[in-house]
């Protein structure tokens, strides 16, 4: 997926794949992030036991995915490569990609809501049954 941010916002680029819409439960986890990226990134961290990587702007998170042991990237639009994280800023330099602890996010992250994490889980696994989920 190519975001050009001077056509389109990043929701109305991820609304599209190939000129087919996305179907109900891929919109319902993307509105789901779009409100709450940081409960949702370590809900999953939580719930898989994958990594976290914060996509920095100097001290701003911008975006937050899970890398798994084999270094494939995943986050609300499901398994994406390093170019595609990096995309979110455009040519908005400079970020970087930083490997993060969740304890290190939420203190960036004040309003936390972590009565959010069971929602976010099921929609992942609803989405994605076939990952390896903790029991």
């Amino acid at each position: 997926m190519t975001v050009d941010n001077k056509k389109r916002t990043l929701s109305e680029a991820a609304f599209q794949e190939g000129g087919i819409l996305m179907n109900a439960s891929m919109e319902l986890r993307f509105q789901f992030y779009l409100k709450n990226k940081v409960a949702f990134a370590i809900a999953l961290h939580e719930a898989l036991g994958w990594d976290l990587v914060a996509l920095m702007k100097e001290d701003d998170v911008i975006h937050v995915a899970l890398i798994n042991p084999k270094g494939d990237y995943l986050d609300a639009r499901g398994m994406v490569t390093k170019e595609e994280i990096y995309e979110i800023l455009g040519d908005n330099f400079p970020y970087n990609l930083k490997l993060m602890k969740p304890e290190e996010i939420r203190t960036l992250e004040k309003d936390l809501n972590q009565e959010l994490f069971p929602a976010a889980v099921n929609l992942a696994k609803t989405a994605w049954p076939l990952l390896p989920w903790k029991k």
